[in-house]
């Protein structure tokens, strides 16, 4: 691991999940690989748009993680804010300190 890597993570409402999706897909250049998984928004900042989600306080959503190269992960979210330019979009980048197989 010679340059520097990220823990890259983007939460997104279920609406925008398969538009995330396919852009990741679309640059190999710079994921070359995800997870996503299910999860729950909570918070007064959070945008509920239908009626059950405002009668139970919190809205669904989907997280997509990756390990990246840093560099990358900033092309990718120049180029995600610039096609999917939406503010109930979060995410946020942490350092991995190590990322690999075990075989």
């Amino acid at each position: 691991m010679n340059e520097p890597m990220s823990l890259l993570v983007i939460v997104v409402p279920e609406s925008l999940e398969e538009r995330l999706v396919d852009e990741l897909l679309l640059h190999p250049e710079w994921v070359t690989g995800f997870d996503s998984h299910e999860v729950e928004g909570h918070g007064s900042r959070l945008v509920r748009k239908s009626g059950a989600e405002q009668v139970r306080g919190r809205a669904r959503r989907v997280r997509l993680e990756m390990v990246i190269a840093e560099q990358h992960a900033r092309a990718l979210l120049d180029h995600l804010k610039s096609v999917v330019p939406q503010p109930d979009v979060v995410y946020w980048m942490q350092g991995v300190a190590d990322f690999g197989r075990f075989a």
